[in-house]
C-alpha cells in the first residue's frame, strides 16, 4: 500500500507539472515596451527557492548582496565564475523544463510559467521575471535587479 501511495503520488506530481505547462500559454512575457537584455550588471537580492538537490540556505545565503555580470563570454560573480561556451535566448514554458533540469516548480523556482530564458551550456539556465532574473546556483533559485552601472560606481568612489 505504501509503494502505491509513494508511485501514485509522483505520477500525480508529473501530472501537475504538465498541466501547469499547458494552463499558462496565455501569460505575457514582457514587463516593459523596451527590448530585454539578461547582459550587464545585476544584484541578487532574494532567493526565491530550492531546486530538489542543493546546499541548503547556508549554502545559497552568500551569494545575497553579491553582483553578477552577464556578458556574452561569461557570468561572473563574487562565488561563481564561468566562461560561456555556448549560449541562446528562447521564450519557453517552464514548467516541464524546470522538472526535468531542477527538480522544480515554477512556483518554488519564482519564475514565470511562460518566461524569456537565456540558455548557456556551460552555466546554467538565466530566466527572466519582470524586470529581473533568475539564477540558481548551488540548487538556490536566486532573484537579482538590475545595477545602474553609474550609480554603482559612484557609490564604489564615494565608499574609498
Amino acid at each position: 500500500m505504501k509503494r502505491y501511495l509513494i508511485n501514485h503520488t509522483k505520477w500525480l506530481v508529473i501530472a501537475c507539472v504538465f498541466a501547469m505547462e499547458f494552463v499558462a500559454t496565455s501569460t505575457p512575457v514582457s514587463a516593459s515596451p523596451l527590448p530585454f537584455s539578461f547582459y550587464g550588471t545585476w544584484r541578487i537580492n532574494k532567493i526565491v527557492g530550492y531546486a530538489e538537490v542543493s546546499t541548503g540556505p547556508d549554502g545559497v545565503k552568500k551569494f545575497i548582496g553579491t553582483n553578477v555580470v552577464i556578458s556574452r563570454e561569461r557570468i561572473k560573480a563574487e562565488y561563481n565564475d564561468c566562461d560561456i561556451t555556448q549560449a541562446h535566448e528562447s521564450v519557453m514554458k517552464t514548467a516541464r523544463f524546470l522538472w526535468e533540469r531542477y527538480r522544480a516548480i515554477p512556483k518554488h523556482a519564482g519564475v514565470p510559467v511562460h518566461t524569456l530564458v537565456l540558455h548557456t551550456e556551460s552555466c546554467g539556465d538565466v530566466f527572466r521575471r519582470g524586470n529581473d532574473i533568475v539564477v540558481c546556483w548551488d540548487g538556490g533559485f536566486l532573484r537579482a535587479s538590475r545595477v545602474d552601472v553609474g550609480k554603482a560606481t559612484k557609490l564604489k568612489q564615494s565608499a574609498k
